[in-house]
C-alpha cells in the first residue's frame, strides 16, 4: 500500500521480550544500507585500524574489504563502541507481526505515537503500524525511540538508546555524534529502563545462540539456550519451533530410582524416581510486570505499590531477584507416596504430630475449616486415598524423619529442597505465573495442576487428592508441581531481602523480626477501590517454614511458581505433603 509515496506496513503477533541489539547482526547474511558500504576507517578494541567497505554482517561477525581487495573478518563484538554503534544504528531489523508476516528495515524515527519510518533495504522508506506490531518490537521501539536522558547530576540529553556494553551506555544524539555515559549514572527511572534492556539483550543473546544449535542439530544446547532466553524474559514463539523439534530429539532426561526401605511382606518394592536439575540462574518471585504497578498517592505524594490481581499473598514473593543454583541436584520426580511413607512407618514405628494429636484439619472445597478427631496420614476422613496418592497431613518434623530415615537407609544426601531449588525445578526455564502459562489460567493450568475450579470454570472442582502424576509433567519433567497437596521445604520462613542477586539462598535460622510490605489493590467482593494489605511478618515469622505449589484445595493463584505459603513446623494440614531431592545442605545465607 503506497501513501505520499511511502509504502505502508501492517504486522501483527504477540510475543514477550525485545531485541536491544538489532536483530540483523544475528541474521546470516544481512545486506546493508549505503552508509555502511562506504570506505571508511574502522576501530578495533585492541585501537588496531583498518581503512575498508563493509561488505556483510553475518552470524556476528563484520566482513571488510580492503583497498587492496582482501577480505577481512572481525566479530562485531570487537569493533570500538562507536563503530559497533553506528553498525547498529543503521543496520535493518526484521519486525515482526501477529499475521506471521515481517519485513526487513532500519527504524528512522516516529511519525506519530502509532506510526514509525523505517528505511528498507532497497532504499526507499516505509510506514509501520506500532500497534500491530509484536510485543517484542513495540518494546525495542520503547526502548530505542529518541528520547530525553536523564543524569544523576541533572542533565538531559536528547539522544536515541544502541545498547550497552560493559558498565557504558552507548546513545546515539540529535546530530548522529554517539557518547558513551556510565550506566550508574543514570537517573533511577531510566536505570529501570536500561536494567531491562540489559535483561533483553541476554534474551537475544540465547536466541541466537538456540537457533546455531538448533541447525548443527546440538539438540541438548539447543534446549539450553531456550531455556535461558525464557530465564531472561518469557516464553516467545519465536522459539517455538526450536523447541518443539529439539525436544523431539534430544535424550531423555537423566533419572535416577532408589528402593524405599527393606521389602514389605506381600507387596513389591516401593521405588522412587528422580529427575537430575542442572545448575543455572533464574528470577524469583512474582515476576512478571503485568502483576503490580507503582502508583503515586495524589493526598501524601509516595509511592505505592498495587497488586493488579488483588492478591493478598503477593507480598510475601517480593521483591522479584536474580537467583543461582549453583550445583545441580536430584528431585523427587513425584510427591513422596502414601505407599512409600507406609514403608517409613513401619520399619521405624513413627508416629506423626497428627497421629499424637489424635486428629487432623485442614480447609475444604467450600471453605470450612474442619477437624476430624482421628483422622491422621493413614485415614484422612474428609475422602478416600490410595497407596499412590500423595501422603497428607505431614507437618515439616514429619517430613524431616522420612528423609533422615530415607538417607540414613540409602547413604544418600536425601533432605526436602530450599524453596529456591523448589521454585528453580517448578519454573523449568519460565517466568510465567504458571509452568504451563500466565494469567487467565483456565487455558492450561488444568493441564499441570489438581485444585479447587473456581478460575476454571466448567472444570471438575477438587475434593481430595489425586495419584500422583494423575497430570502432565512440567518441562524438566517434574509431576504436580502445581496442586495436589502443598509441599514443605527446608527453609525458615523469612521475607525477600532485596532485590539484588543472590547464590543458594537457604534460611537455616530463625530470621527474627522481620519488617513487611505494603501492597493496594482492588477489592470486588467488596466493592471498595482499594484495600489495604499489610504483612507485619514478625507476628508470622517465629518457627515457620515454608511450603510451595500450592493443595487440591487451593485456588489458581495459590499454586503459582511463586507463591510462598508458611505454617508452624508442627502444622500437618490435610493438604501438606513432602517431596524429596538429593543434594547436600547449602550453607545458611
Amino acid at each position: 500500500m503506497h501513501r505520499n509515496g511511502e509504502r505502508i506496513f501492517t504486522c501483527d503477533s504477540a510475543v514477550i521480550c525485545a531485541a536491544i541489539l538489532v536483530a540483523a547482526l544475528l541474521c546470516c547474511p544481512t545486506s546493508l544500507p549505503a552508509a555502511l558500504t562506504e570506505t571508511r576507517t574502522w576501530t578495533s578494541t585492541s585501537k588496531a585500524k583498518i581503512t575498508a567497505t563493509l561488505e556483510k554482517v553475518e552470524g556476528g561477525n563484520a566482513v571488510f574489504k580492503k583497498e587492496d581487495g582482501n577480505l577481512v573478518r572481525l566479530p562485531v563484538s570487537r569493533l570500538h563502541p562507536k563503530d559497533r554503534a553506528f553498525i547498529v544504528s543503521v543496520t535493518p531489523r526484521t519486525w515482526l507481526g501477529k499475521s506471521g508476516k515481517s519485513i526487513k528495515g532500519a527504524y528512522l524515527n516516529h511519525k506519530s505515537e502509532d506510526k514509525i519510518v523505517i528505511k528498507l533495504e532497497d532504499g526507499t522508506t516505509g510506514i509501520v503500524t506500532v500497534s500491530r506490531l509484536l510485543e517484542a518490537d513495540r518494546a525495542y521501539l520503547e526502548i530505542h525511540r529518541e528520547r530525553v536522558w536523564k543524569s544523576r547530576p541533572g542533565h538531559e540529553m536528547t539522544a536515541r538508546f544502541l545498547f550497552i556494553r560493559g558498565g557504558y551506555v552507548h546513545l546515539m544524539k540529535q546530530d548522529d555524534d554517539i557518547v558513551m555515559m556510565m550506566l550508574n549514572k543514570f537517573s533511577e527511572e531510566d536505570m529501570k529502563l536500561l536494567k531491562a534492556a540489559e535483561k533483553l539483550e541476554q534474551f537475544f543473546e540465547a536466541v541466537d545462540a538456540a537457533r546455531k544449535y538448533h541447525d548443527s542439530e546440538k539438540w541438548d544446547l539447543a534446549l539450553r539456550e531456550c531455556d535461558k532466553a525464557e530465564a531472561a524474559c518469557s516464553r516467545d514463539e519465536r522459539l517455538s519451533a526450536v523447541r518443539e523439534e529439539a525436544e523431539k530429539h534430544a535424550g531423555p532426561a537423566k533419572t535416577m530410582k532408589i528402593k524405599v526401605g527393606p521389602k514389605v511382606e506381600g507387596e513389591g518394592d516401593e521405588l522412587m524416581e528422580f529427575v537430575w536439575i542442572k545448575p543455572g540462574k533464574f528470577i524469583m518471585g512474582f515476576g512478571e510486570q503485568k502483576e503490580f504497578e507503582t502508583r503515586v498517592n495524589e493526598e501524601t505524594g509516595e509511592k505505592e505499590l498495587w497488586s493488579n490481581l488483588s492478591d493478598p499473598w503477593a507480598g510475601y514473593s517480593l521483591p522479584v531477584h536474580e537467583v543461582t543454583i549453583s550445583r545441580g541436584f536430584y528431585m523427587g520426580k513425584f510427591e513422596v507416596t502414601r505407599g512409600q511413607f507406609a514403608v517409613f512407618a513401619k520399619e521405624t514405628g513413627y508416629k506423626t504430630q497428627a497421629e499424637q494429636n489424635g486428629q487432623a484439619m485442614g480447609g475444604t472445597k467450600h471453605g470450612d475449616w474442619v477437624v476430624k478427631k482421628g483422622a491422621s496420614w493413614r485415614a484422612l476422613a474428609i475422602f478416600e486415598q490410595e497407596d499412590d496418592h500423595p501422603v497428607s497431613a505431614i507437618c515439616w518434623h514429619d517430613a524431616m524423619a522420612f528423609c533422615d530415615w530415607l538417607a540414613k537407609e540409602t547413604k544418600k544426601d536425601i533432605r526436602l529442597p530450599t524453596e529456591a531449588e523448589w521454585e528453580y525445578a517448578c519454573r523449568a526455564g519460565t517466568q510465567t505465573q504458571w509452568a504451563s502459562g500466565s494469567w487467565p489460567p483456565k487455558d492450561h493450568l488444568h493441564s499441570i495442576s489438581w485444585h479447587m475450579a473456581d478460575y476454571v470454570p466448567g472444570w471438575e472442582p477438587a475434593c481430595g487428592t489425586k495419584p500422583v502424576g494423575s497430570h502432565k509433567p512440567n518441562r524438566w519433567g517434574l509431576y504436580d508441581m502445581h496442586g495436589n497437596v502443598y509441599e514443605w521445604c527446608l527453609d525458615y520462613y523469612r521475607l525477600y531481602k532485596d532485590d539484588k542477586p543472590v547464590t543458594d539462598p537457604y534460611c537455616k535460622d530463625f530470621p527474627g523480626i522481620q519488617y513487611y510490605h505494603k501492597i493496594y489493590g482492588h477489592d470486588p467482593m467488596h466493592g471498595k477501590t482499594k484495600t489495604y494489605f499489610h504483612w507485619a511478618c514478625h507476628r508470622h515469622g517465629n518457627g515457620r517454614r515454608v511450603l510451595r505449589g500450592g493443595g487440591w484445595c487451593s485456588q489458581a493463584p495459590g499454586n503459582r511458581s511463586g507463591f510462598r505459603r508458611h505454617e508452624k513446623g508442627t502444622n500437618g494440614l490435610w493438604y501438606f505433603g513432602l517431596r524429596v531431592v538429593i543434594a547436600p545442605t547449602p550453607e545458611h545465607n
